[in-house]
């Protein structure tokens, strides 16, 4: 063999091997969303699949080991499969493609927020490390990105730490279906991962309360269309849709009544009159007739509104002097023009930008009378009717 090539050929193994990961996902559990690090309760014993029937939110919390003594390797999602054979597939925040995605909770900590507690979880040690150590992990509810590492939640050599991952179901999830779970960059043969990992299972019912299709939100002016589709329901009171500046608090805005028990597809449409300027999000719920809540879907929206412009005259009746209160404008300037009942100009005036309260340079009040006062500026045309006295 050429030895240029040889020692090429040598440098690469050397490079795969540097940079293979050393991480094992050992002992896993299954947890509620009601509460924070130390108080949320655990759906099951550690390493015991549950079987979900609704969308909600669920946590799941796995133990990650380096096997290594002198490599770090950091972990940046959670995948699953249907099939212990298969490529797992990344959870994303994107419920139109994924089976699972990510979710902000108002009850668990936020993302990258520390697991700082090691007792939930039995160690493995399955490389027999001494020391082995445990170094706090990473809450994940939303996507990282996988190409920096610094966005990631490392593991140091001989070292294992603890994962949270905030996750729901969508309506692209399969009933009566095994998935399993796990870590992004643990060891793996080619994409699969290796059978040294101990992967999380989760079993969904055979029958779903309501097999969600869609939820879309779209802007349409200065308003807010939303829509959303399902295939079938099962004991389904009513939908909720709420809305939230942040993701995380929300206030309802309606609801719509549900079927009830149908195995036909429906559809279903809700306008948001009132929106919010800028980015808004639309969350859609779903009540059974024992209230009992499944959150189905979250859409955002961004809308750009014009301020509303609020033109105040004051005092009205008049009898010395006009008052004006141009609040809320942002334009250049605005010109004002005070009109008799018969169209004449009594008076005309720029008004400087920038100034909310004015009081117009009238040097002689007109006569008493019923007048007209009209404003007009940057996509500004207004009329107020002013009484003299």
């Amino acid at each position: 063999m050429d030895k240029t090539l040889l020692l090429f050929t040598l440098l690469l193994c050397v490079a795969g091997s540097a940079f293979s990961s050393t991480l094992v996902q050992g002992s896993w559990r299954w947890r509620n969303d009601d509460g924070n690090e130390n108080t949320a309760t655990f759906k099951a014993a550690e390493n015991t699949s549950i079987t979900i029937n609704d969308y909600g939110v669920i946590r799941l919390r796995v133990r990650v080991e380096n096997q290594s003594t002198t490599q770090t390797h950091a972990v940046g999602a959670l995948k699953y499969s249907t099939s212990l054979t298969d490529v797992p597939v990344l959870i994303t925040s994107d419920p139109s493609v994924n089976a699972f995605v990510y979710v902000q909770s108002d009850l668990a900590p936020d993302s990258k927020e520390p697991t700082t507690n090691s007792s939930f979880l039995t160690t493995v040690n399955t490389a027999g490390l001494s020391p082995f150590d445990y170094a706090a992990g990473q809450y994940f509810d939303r996507e990282r990105f996988l190409a920096n590492n610094d966005d990631k939640s490392p593991v140091g050599p001989s070292t294992y730490s603890d994962m949270e991952f905030v996750i729901r179901p969508t309506a692209n999830v399969l009933p009566g279906t095994t998935y399993y779970f796990i870590a992004e960059n643990t060891k793996s043969d080619e994409q699969v991962p290796s059978n040294e990992n101990n992967f999380a299972v989760l079993k969904t019912a055979s029958t779903l309360p309501v097999d969600f299709v869609s939820f879309q939100a779209k802007t349409d002016k200065d308003r807010v269309q939303l829509s959303w589709i399902t295939a079938s329901e099962k004991n389904n009171d009513r939908f909720e849709i709420s809305r939230s500046t942040d993701a995380r608090s929300w206030q309802s805005i309606g609801e719509k009544k549900g079927k009830g028990t149908s195995s036909k597809p429906s559809s279903y449409n809700f306008v948001d009159h009132l929106p919010l300027n800028g980015t808004s999000y639309y969350q859609l719920s779903q009540y059974d007739f024992d209230g009992t809540k499944k959150v189905l879907s979250v859409q955002s929206v961004n809308l750009s509104l014009k301020p509303f412009v609020d033109v105040q005259v004051f005092p009205n009746p008049a009898t010395s002097e006009i008052n004006l209160s141009l609040r809320n404008y942002p334009g250049q300037g605005a010109e004002v023009s005070l009109f008799s009942q018969d169209g004449k100009l009594i008076h005309k005036e720029r008004l400087k930008k920038d100034i909310e309260l004015h009081k117009l340079s009238i040097n002689q009040m007109p006569e008493k009378g019923v007048y007209i006062l009209k404003v007009v500026g940057d996509d500004l045309n207004l009329s107020k009717k002013v009484i003299i006295l």
